[in-house]
């Protein structure tokens, strides 16, 4: 193969890393998670903007063309990684919406006490 054929051909370079991706989800996830006592809205909001983004990045490791050229320069560690990294993300996302829930009930428990 020549040069020409081997820069085309890398996918990799054009793709976020690993590190990226975990400090990626987990900073929007910590964010839901901070915001959510002002509004419910917030960890929805940013929930639904990570599953646009894991919808993509999901497309594209499936993809007939890019997928197995994913596979092949970063191995399967790269997609576990994909898709943890995400859920992880999600999961932080709904206990933001757990977290504003519980804090509603807690104050109108106690308003109804007072």
């Amino acid at each position: 193969m020549n040069a020409a054929g081997a820069i085309l051909l890398e996918v990799m370079d054009k793709e976020i890393s690993i590190p990226q991706m975990w400090v990626g989800y987990l900073l929007f996830g910590a964010l839901a998670v901070y915001l959510a006592p002002r509004s419910i809205a917030w960890p929805v909001a940013i929930a639904l903007w990570l599953a646009v983004v894991g919808w993509g990045q999901a497309l594209e490791l499936n993809d007939l063309w890019v997928g197995p050229a994913i596979r092949r320069e970063a191995g399967e560690v790269y997609v576990t990684h994909s898709y943890a990294s995400l859920i992880v993300g999600l999961l932080l996302c709904v206990a933001g919406i757990a977290r504003h829930i519980r804090r509603r009930l807690v104050t109108r428990a106690s308003a109804a006490n007072a």
